[in-house]
């Protein structure tokens, strides 16, 4: 039988998204593991992202990011090209004073709707993963962004490639995943005149193989240990920023 999370994968990205819009947080983000992952990368992200600039956020999916850089920023659109994933982001957000620097956007990440140079950061996190091209989306991110502006965007890890498919949580209606590690990333950048500037490493283990083996045992396994394995400075995964030179 054909698991219900294969036949999403199955689908257009934009569809799939559509389909588990509903579930997307609660799958990724309900448990333990879950919700520390959610908190160490939206930290990193605020560590990152330049405060007071105008942020694109490619791929915002229920818009997490979005909601945790509008605090430091002079606005932020939230782009996506599931109508479901912005509706359930736009709901979500409180009437507070950041939320409404947020706007949002349904959109294609490899078009965007937006004239060069517009904005003084782009972050896409869990967007170029799904793809296997990276240029036509990295191109585009480079073009909306003003000189000296930032790119920020999440990379595989080296050993991915190698227990992704073996280790993949079933729970979890991801779409199919590509790998595009540092080295590839770096080349695309160059081709359109982005440096790499940092790289920011967290978790020590595999979040699969944490959530599987770790998580489930609070007795065993404190929320305080978990914190540290997931937290970790030398990592498995990366954010990796790059700078627009020109």
């Amino acid at each position: 039988m054909v698991s219900a999370a294969a036949l999403t994968r199955s689908l257009r990205p934009t569809k799939h998204y559509d389909l588990i819009a509903a579930v997307y947080d609660s799958q990724r983000f309900g448990c333990r593991c879950g919700s520390i992952l959610n908190d160490v990368e939206q930290a990193i992200a605020r560590r990152l992202v330049a405060r007071h600039g105008k942020v694109l956020d490619v791929g915002t999916g229920t818009g997490r990011f979005a909601a945790t850089l509008a605090g430091g920023s002079s606005s932020i659109v939230a782009l996506d090209s599931s109508s479901r994933m912005i509706s359930i982001s736009a709901a979500k957000r409180e009437q507070s004073e950041p939320a409404k620097r947020i706007s949002y956007v349904i959109g294609d990440g490899a078009s965007l709707p937006f004239s060069s140079g517009s904005f003084d950061a782009v972050i896409s996190v869990k967007l170029l993963s799904h793809v296997s091209d990276i240029d036509p989306f990295v191109s585009e991110m480079a073009r909306v962004l003003r000189r000296g502006g930032q790119i920020i965007i999440d990379t595989s890890n080296p050993l991915a490639r190698a227990y992704g498919h073996s280790s993949r949580r079933p729970a979890i209606q991801s779409y199919e995943d590509h790998f595009h590690t540092l080295p590839e990333v770096g080349r695309v950048f160059q081709k359109h005149s982005v440096e790499v500037s940092r790289r920011v490493t967290y978790s020590a283990l595999p979040i699969s193989l944490v959530h599987l083996a770790l998580c489930p045992h609070p007795k065993v396994i404190p929320s305080s240990l978990l914190k540290l394995v997931i937290g970790a400075k030398r990592g498995l995964l990366a954010f990796v920023e790059g700078i627009k030179l020109k």
